[in-house]
């Protein structure tokens, strides 16, 4: 299925990069749908997406404010959502990215319908609302900290943990325990874990670099 495939709609298709911003209203009417081709990369930074919305080819959906419905991602598409209001779903196919490291996403359910990569490193995801759903067997990254996946049913599973930043989340990965995504954890250390291990690092330097010294005035 695919946005621009509606009898006589009216859209607006972009080839080129463009920036979607504050004051810009892509609603019905009058449009239908708007849609990115080609290798175009489209960036919204405020405004408003309430009709159906397409990305094709190698395009690129960078989300950084304003509010969205959601939208269709086909081929090698990415998205990429830093910010901004997500109020429907993300339809993800063939090939596919979708990157969320922040953002609101308000009872978002992503479709994962194909080989798509899923990378999550942040976001307000609420409190378990937001769940993507999968079909076939995709690639799920998590990035944070105190990771953990367990069971939620007979078909779906719970993840939780912290981003990096220390803010908690949770959601439900549906159909998990029936598709079986490849799902990586990638813990990443908290600050004073990091401060401790640049500490130590410093530390070994400084003795080899002393150690080094003492050995060439040895050698004189």
């Amino acid at each position: 299925m695919s946005c621009g495939g509606l009898a006589q709609a009216t859209g607006v298709d972009f080839y080129s990069d463009w920036t979607i911003q504050n004051g810009d209203d892509y609603s019905n009417p009058p449009y239908d749908y708007i849609a990115l081709h080609d290798s175009a990369t489209v960036t919204m930074t405020g405004g408003r997406i309430a009709v159906c919305f397409d990305a094709y080819d190698t395009s690129t959906f960078n989300f950084q404010g304003g509010l969205a419905g959601g939208g269709m991602f086909h081929g090698f598409a990415t998205a990429n959502i830093t910010g901004g209001t997500i109020s429907g779903g993300f339809n993800m196919y063939d090939n596919s990215v979708l990157n969320i490291s922040g953002g609101v996403l308000q009872g978002t359910i992503t479709s994962m319908n194909n080989s798509n990569i899923l990378n999550l490193s942040g976001g307000d995801f609420g409190t378990g609302n937001w769940t993507p759903w999968f079909y076939v067997k995709n690639i799920v990254n998590i990035y944070g900290r105190d990771l953990s996946i367990v069971p939620h049913s007979t078909t779906d599973r719970f993840a939780s943990g912290h981003w990096a930043d220390g803010t908690p989340f949770e959601f439900i990965l549906g159909r998990a325990q029936i598709y079986n995504p490849q799902i990586v954890f990638h813990e990443i250390p908290e600050p004073a874990t990091m401060f401790l291990l640049l500490i130590g690092i410093t530390g070994v330097r400084r003795f080899n670099l002393s150690n080094r010294k003492d050995s060439l005035l040895q050698q004189t």
